[in-house]
């Protein structure tokens, strides 16, 4: 395998600005795999500003072409991998929107439905991080057990147990037995099971992004339209690349519904004929009057 690239790592979640689960996983793969072997790991960053919704496009185009042409397989940390990938290696950390939909907007969970199960049957190889999320797989994804591995997620050196608590004790003025948590604070991470008046205080917070966003906030665009997008490469992005730019045009339309942008275009072409031709008739209206007062021209006055 030397000089080869063995796999493109995913980095659209660990360019995030935002720090949650997920983020944190793709952050340590992207520093850490390619650390372990130079050379053998080619990490994709999506550009600037496409981490959030834009990325999906991103992520579902250009992404699976940049692996192909690797070679290697598709490593993709954070649950979304794209659809046509044929070696994707998927990190799928749960599977809470089938499981507990009430979680989420029901866009979303809709969403869900059709991209799971479809991500999990493609993917050459998933890596879950307990035995449960891989009993979740088979039971609702329908998943092959054969093909889904167990890797728990690591712990920083600073937090093994042999480590002082006293200065953090201290600091933070802990005096008796604590729980730490890090975790965004939403109904799912379960904290009230801690017990009535238990849940101690929150030292630090910071929000991460909510996964039960309704799909349209997240992706900036509706399922309609990523069904769309979704066909760029299956057959048709490499041609949109490589077609004229009358070609492209035709190649969108087909892909996207531009019918109300052509008929806002074609309203306005009309609203401005009309306008051009009231204009003509007030103009020659005019010049008729003034010739009626014996002026030759408006120059004439």
């Amino acid at each position: 395998m030397a000089g080869r690239t063995l796999a493109t790592i995913d980095a659209r979640a660990a360019a995030r600005q935002e720090l949650g689960g997920v983020e944190r996983w793709a952050r340590e793969l992207v520093e850490r795999l390619p650390r372990l072997r130079p050379g053998a790991y080619d990490v994709a960053w999506p550009p600037r500003g496409m981490d959030h919704r834009l990325g999906h496009l991103w992520e579902q185009t250009v992404l699976p072409v940049r692996a192909a042409r690797a070679g290697g397989l598709l490593l993709c940390p954070a649950n979304l991998a794209p659809i046509a990938g044929r070696r994707n290696v998927v990190v799928l950390h749960d599977v809470a929107p089938l499981r507990d939909p009430s979680w989420y907007s029901p866009t979303y969970v809709r969403v869900q439905r059709v991209l799971l199960p479809r991500i999990a049957h493609g993917a050459l190889a998933l890596i879950v991080p307990s035995h449960f999320v891989r009993q979740e797989l088979v039971s609702l994804l329908g998943a092959d057990a054969g093909k889904i591995t167990v890797v728990g997620g690591g712990v920083d050196e600073r937090f093994s147990p042999a480590a002082d608590p006293g200065p953090a004790r201290a600091a933070l003025g802990l005096d008796g037995p604590y729980v730490l948590t890090i975790a965004s604070r939403t109904a799912r991470k379960n904290l009230d099971a801690l017990g009535p008046g238990q849940s101690g205080r929150v030292i630090a917070e910071k929000k991460v992004s909510v996964v039960g966003q309704q799909v349209e906030e997240l992706l900036g665009y509706g399922s309609d339209q990523f069904r769309q997008i979704v066909l760029l490469p299956q057959g048709k992005f490499e041609t949109f690349l490589a077609a004229k730019t009358d070609d492209r045009v035709k190649i969108l339309r087909d892909l996207f519904d531009v019918t109300i942008y052509r008929n806002l275009a074609a309203r306005l072409k009309e609203e401005a004929s009309e306008a051009e031709r009231a204009l003509r008739e007030q103009r020659s209206l005019y010049l008729a009057r003034l010739v009626e007062r014996g002026f030759e021209s408006v120059e004439a006055l």
